[in-house]
Parts: C-alpha cells; sequence; structure tokens
C-alpha cells in the first residue's frame, strides 16, 4: 500500500479504545463487586466481578450446591485471611467462618469482598460451542484464587520412549 491510500484509512474512537478483557494466564485483581444470584435451574453461586492493574474487567463464578460447597467457601475464606492485617485478624476471620451456619451469614460478610486483592484465572479449556456465526469456538475457565496459582503447562507431545537409560544412583532421595 502507499502513503496515501494509507492515510485515507481512518480510525474510529472505537478502534483506539484499549481493551477491557483479560487475556489468558495469571492477574493480580481487585474485587468490585459480589453477590449471591440463581442460575435458571436454581443453582445458587456467587458472581465475583474483578478489575486488574489495567482496567481489565472480568468475573468468576463460585459455586455453592453439592461438592462445590466447601471449596468455594473455602476460597473465600482464605481472601479474607490473605487480606487481613495481621495474625489476630486473621485468626478473627478463621473463627467466624468456623462458627456459620447458613448462607445468610456469608452474605453478610460478601459485602466486605470489594476492594480486596486476589489472583485472576483465564485458561482455555478443551471444551468448545458454536457461536451465533457457526464458528466453533474454545471456552474459556475464569477463577479466582486467594494466591498467585502457577498455571499447567499443556504439552501436544508425548514421548513413547526415553531413548536411553538415566542415571539414578547419583539423585539424592
Amino acid at each position: 500500500m502507499t502513503d496515501e491510500e494509507l492515510k485515507n484509512i481512518t480510525l474510529s474512537e472505537e478502534d483506539l479504545k484499549e481493551s477491557t478483557y483479560f487475556t489468558e494466564g495469571v492477574h493480580a485483581v481487585t474485587i468490585t463487586e459480589a453477590g449471591f444470584e440463581k442460575n435458571p435451574n436454581g443453582k445458587v453461586f456467587l458472581n465475583v466481578k474483578v478489575e486488574g492493574v489495567n482496567g481489565e474487567q472480568g468475573e468468576s463464578r463460585l459455586w455453592f450446591t453439592g461438592a462445590a460447597t466447601p471449596f468455594s467457601v473455602d476460597k473465600i475464606r482464605k481472601i479474607f485471611v490473605h487480606n487481613a492485617k495481621d495474625d489476630d485478624q486473621k485468626q478473627k476471620v478463621r473463627d467466624f467462618f468456623k462458627n456459620m451456619k447458613s448462607l445468610y451469614e456469608m452474605s453478610q460478610l460478601i459485602q466486605k469482598l470489594p476492594g480486596k486483592s486476589c489472583w485472576y484465572t483465564v485458561e482455555k479449556t478443551e471444551e468448545t460451542y458454536t457461536d451465533n456465526n457457526g464458528d466453533e469456538k474454545h471456552r474459556y475457565e475464569r477463577n479466582i484464587w486467594s494466591y498467585e496459582p502457577k498455571l499447567k503447562n499443556k504439552t501436544d507431545e508425548v514421548i513413547e520412549d526415553i531413548p536411553e537409560e538415566v542415571d539414578l544412583s547419583e539423585i539424592p532421595f
């Protein structure tokens, strides 16, 4: 293309707008909003909205149904413990969680989640769906964590045979 042709292609404000979504990976975030909701099947989840250091926005769901409940409670507890200013406050958080009897008590605590820091992960899954244009797309899993997680390395190659024996005699364990 010539310089003149390039000059005739204009960019709108929308074209120049910085994206507000998270890329795949691990991100330090601040919780901006959290509230309990139900899906159409009546299953309860905590919808947690987060914001990154560059204004990115995302959300994650913590499920409060069946076997998922203890994991969700533990994530919330650990976020509060991680954000506590000292060991005394950390113990108070743990004690509060030990004495909880219902999601009502949890909902009162959830009101204090905005402003807390945590980690947000975005990972591509093997699961796919078909979008409105008929294109097959991968689903992405979005989670929050109280600590910085290490993402699993995905390898496409499988090593069938190890070409030579490895001497294990010098390994100290």
